[in-house]
């Protein structure tokens, strides 16, 4: 039986990158959006290569050195940095409750369709620098 509606996925990865003032094609996260992580397990959802959604939600959790306080974020199809999927968007560093790590969530709301299923985001801080420890991307099919 075929599957009818709309199926929404999480992607959710533990990362280690540093940004700061500049983009860098070393300073990069890089994910597969068809490896999906439904919280008790990680999973494929399509064994092709292909990806075809709408991305919602790109949330990045790290720490601030530095007096960060905001995030440029923008997403590539290619790791070098030159075909661009979502445009600039600048997110604010908001502390969690109790202080010991900061996230800056983009509302997306992009719907794409490649022959590749990554997706590399690169990021700038306005000033100091803003390690990313986890990434979550959500998007829907």
């Amino acid at each position: 039986m075929a599957k009818f509606g709309q199926f929404i996925h999480r992607v959710k990865e533990d990362v280690t990158v540093a940004f700061n003032t500049s983009y860098g094609s070393d300073k990069k996260i890089t994910v597969n959006l068809n490896q999906i992580d439904d919280g008790a397990n990680s999973s494929i959802v399509r064994r092709s290569a292909v990806y075809s959604g709408n991305i919602q939600l790109i949330r990045i959790k790290g720490t601030v050195s530095g007096s960060a306080t905001q995030v440029t974020l923008k997403g590539y199809t290619d790791s070098a940095g030159n075909d661009l999927l979502l445009p600039p968007s600048v997110g604010t560093l908001e502390p969690s409750v109790d202080g010991t790590s900061h996230s800056v969530v983009f509302r997306v709301n992009a719907y794409h369709a490649a022959e590749t299923s990554s997706i590399n985001l690169f990021c700038k801080t306005n000033t100091g620098t803003f390690t990313a420890s986890e990434v979550l991307i959500t998007w829907y099919e």
